[in-house]
């Protein structure tokens, strides 16, 4: 054989598989319409994504709208009022609270040592001059009485709380006492004439020895621990007692008797 004989092409092959199988035309037909139903899916789903992209992109290209705010509900719409409405339109109101309970009244103001009270006694026995009463002292259930002459004229001062009450001679006896002593009975204290006569007896005693050594300056003692009626005392005297005046029969006075 010649060269080129030995390199010339020959008549075309068949492929191993169509030597072997030969192919059915029933077959053929089937794997045809298949690639056709595969390329028509293939082509959907590629057109799927693109329609997807493209609404997705102009989403991004708008800008966001800002959520309309929803409309006031009508109260008259029977639709939109609340189901217990109906309900709690029966039911009577609920009652008001209870007022808080009235607080203490505040007690009573200090008063002014020499403001006086509404209520005054006249009394005779010391020339018409007026004892007035203030409230009650710093002794429990204890009264104040006020009795304050003219200065030339004051020879002891008795205090009963936070002012001032004059003691005569004698012992403080007469009108003065008895108006004490009802006084000390609305306060609840037991008070007799004997007893409040010693009381005025004893602190005149004592104003009498620690003012005549001071005379003609106002003397103070602290009485309120022995009486349950005079709690500070003051007592004057202008000169030394026996040079102007006779001291009282019932013994040792600071001034004047009534």
């Amino acid at each position: 054989r010649t060269e080129e004989q030995v390199f010339a092409p020959g008549p075309p092959r068949r492929h191993s598989s169509e030597s072997l199988f030969p192919r059915n035309p029933s077959v053929t037909a089937r794997r045809r319409r298949n690639r056709r139903i595969a390329l028509m899916a293939t082509a959907v789903g590629v057109a799927v994504i693109l329609a997807a992209l493209y609404v997705l992109r102009r989403r991004r290209a708008q800008p966001p709208q800002e959520p309309e705010p929803p409309a006031p509900r009508s109260v008259e719409d029977p639709e939109v009022l609340p189901e217990e409405d109906e309900a709690s339109s029966s039911l009577p109101p609920p009652p008001p609270p209870s007022p808080p309970p009235p607080s203490p009244p505040p007690p009573p103001p200090v008063e002014d040592p020499l403001s006086p009270e509404s209520q005054t006694v006249d009394l005779s026995c010391l020339s018409g001059t007026t004892v007035r009463f203030f409230g009650p002292s710093h002794h429990f259930g204890g009264f104040t009485p006020l009795y304050d002459p003219a200065p030339d004229k004051r020879v002891a001062t008795v205090d009963a709380g936070a002012n001032a009450l004059f003691i005569g001679g004698g012992g403080l006896n007469g009108q003065f006492a008895k108006t004490l002593l009802e006084e000390a009975e609305k306060h609840g204290i037991r008070l007799t004439p004997e007893q409040l006569s010693q009381h005025s007896q004893r602190i005149q005693q004592s104003l009498l020895r620690r003012a005549v050594k001071s005379p003609g300056k106002l003397v103070e003692l602290d009485t309120g621990v022995a009486s349950p009626v005079f709690a500070r005392s003051f007592g004057f005297v202008p000169v030394v007692p026996g040079l102007m005046w006779e001291e009282s029969e019932v013994g040792p006075n600071v001034g004047v008797t009534f």
